[in-house]
């Protein structure tokens, strides 16, 4: 084996510039209520912080060191504990490329090592030379004789995403929430600050009272505005340059403006496929398709591939039948009975019409506030709408809803565990929670069809069972609450 080597001098620049990022809300908290003071001495200790987490990223790139040789990739890093990680080609399941603001500026790139057993992060080199990953890939990846030409040159079928899907995918991003509550939470911390501003305290006074609800309408106007405005860009920075390649032994998936990704996902490991319908999307035929995969992600929420951010309706099945062989559209002929739509209206609606029954009973409303429980009850009938399962072959396929609908398509090969689950008051209605799990980034992923007819158990334990019976495991749990495959 080769000895041991450091990243570029770089890598401390990226690691200072991870902390940071990392918690940059903090830091702006701290920097925008500490430098209330009057004395002037913030500034010395701010300075200090920064100071000190580049002095970290020294250290870190300093104690990291790294050798590859004879199918192996070995890594000694960590300050004040150290780790040591050795990586062997057998258990590599997906090597990532990406290139950041910083690597593209000295023409570096960083390299995510991924197995089922490890995460990204501690198999993450920062900033390498081309060369140093193309000898990282040649290394941990068998059967491939060049690297530059499997995973640097795009092969005959391509798709790259037009630019009119590009800002109809943006304009109708789901990220729009979650910056929406970032921003709210910032808000909210920034609110004692506005209120003890003598500058902000006489523009509203000088307000007139009948004014005053106005004013509030529009800064929550121009709150929501400006939250869609970073998601849409956010979304524009991180899926610009999209493009998919199909190669002999997976899906090379390349995208971004200033950070640009490169994720290589083997056939072998994909474990499930998910076509997301947004909300904003569905009623005009768009969706989008994620990939659940063994191996990716640190993280629940990141142990899936996007493999197309938007796409009509009616593209679906020609681009899976020519990017994913041996997955296709699934006739989803069981649907949730028509005794479970109560369930679903309580579950769904309840809780938003004993909320208003108060406000109105406490804050003497108008009824006309009752008019707010009409999306939920829509809500609670498309959730009962939408759930539906079926199987056709060796796959299977289940819908459900939240704000999107998804439907998963699963192999059976692919499924962990599949159970069934009956509460009390399921069982008066002859009602079942299905539940199946496949192998998706560290911990797994789980896929609930809620209140389905329980007449599925037998039809749905006996389709599993044929896989048990031609692989043969050495042990098989089939207990749960009312059965399970």
């Amino acid at each position: 084996m080769s000895e041991f080597r450091r990243l570029h001098p770089v890598a401390a620049l990226a690691r200072a510039g991870e902390m940071i990022r990392g918690n940059l809300l903090t830091l702006l908290a701290i920097l925008i209520f500490g430098s209330r003071g009057e004395d002037g001495s913030f500034l010395w200790v701010f300075l200090g912080l920064l100071v000190s987490v580049l002095l970290v990223g020294l250290m870190s790139w300093w104690r990291f060191r790294f050798r590859i040789g004879r199918g192996e990739m070995e890594i000694h890093q960590g300050i004040w504990v150290r780790k040591e990680l050795l990586l062997r080609r057998e258990r590599v399941q997906v090597i990532d490329l990406s290139y950041g603001p910083v690597q593209r500026l000295f023409g570096l790139v960083r390299v995510d090592v991924k197995t089922a057993g490890s995460t990204s992060r501690e198999a993450r080199l920062s900033a390498v030379t081309k060369e140093v990953a193309d000898e990282i890939i040649q290394e941990l990846k068998t059967g491939r004789t060049s690297a530059r030409e499997e995973l640097w040159q795009e092969k005959e079928r391509v798709r790259r995403l037009p630019m009119r899907h590009l800002l109809l995918a943006a304009t109708t991003s789901s990220s729009f929430g979650i910056v929406l509550s970032l921003l709210a939470t910032l808000l909210s911390q920034l609110d004692p600050f506005l209120q003890e501003s003598e500058w902000a305290m006489q523009q509203f006074e000088q307000l007139p009272g009948t004014g005053r609800p106005l004013f509030w309408m529009g800064m929550l106007m121009l709150f929501v505005l400006f939250a869609w405005c970073l998601s849409f860009a956010g979304t524009l920075v991180r899926y610009g340059n999209f493009t998919l390649t199909k190669q002999n032994e997976g899906l090379v998936i390349r995208h971004g403006l200033f950070e640009k990704k490169q994720i290589t996902l083997p056939y072998h490991r994909i474990q499930a496929v998910r076509v997301v319908e947004g909300i904003l999307r569905q009623p005009f035929g768009y969706l989008s398709i994620e990939l659940d995969s063994a191996g990716y992600g640190e993280e629940r929420e990141a142990a899936s591939v996007v493999m197309m951010p938007l796409l009509p309706e009616k593209e679906l099945e020609p681009l899976v039948g020519e990017f994913l062989p041996g997955f296709s559209e699934i006739p989803l002929e069981h649907r949730s009975p028509g005794r479970a739509l109560f369930r679903r209206i309580v579950r769904t609606a309840g809780g938003i019409g004993g909320g208003l029954a108060l406000l109105q009973w406490g804050f003497d409303l108008s009824p006309w506030i009752w008019i707010c429980w009409v999306p939920s009850l829509l809500w609670g009938w498309l959730v009962h709408k939408d759930a539906a399962v079926g199987c056709m072959g060796d796959r299977m396929a289940l819908r459900t809803r939240r704000l999107a609908r998804t439907t998963t398509w699963i192999h059976r090969d692919r499924i962990q565990q599949m159970s069934f689950h009956e509460s009390v008051p399921q069982r008066w209605r002859w009602l079942t929670t299905i539940s199946v799990s496949v192998a998706s980034g560290d911990r797994g992923r789980s896929v609930r069809v809620r209140d389905m007819d329980n007449a599925l158990i037998p039809v749905l334990r006996s389709w599993f069972r044929r896989r048990i019976r031609e692989h043969r495991p050495s042990t098989v749990d089939y207990s749960s609450s009312s059965g399970s495959a």
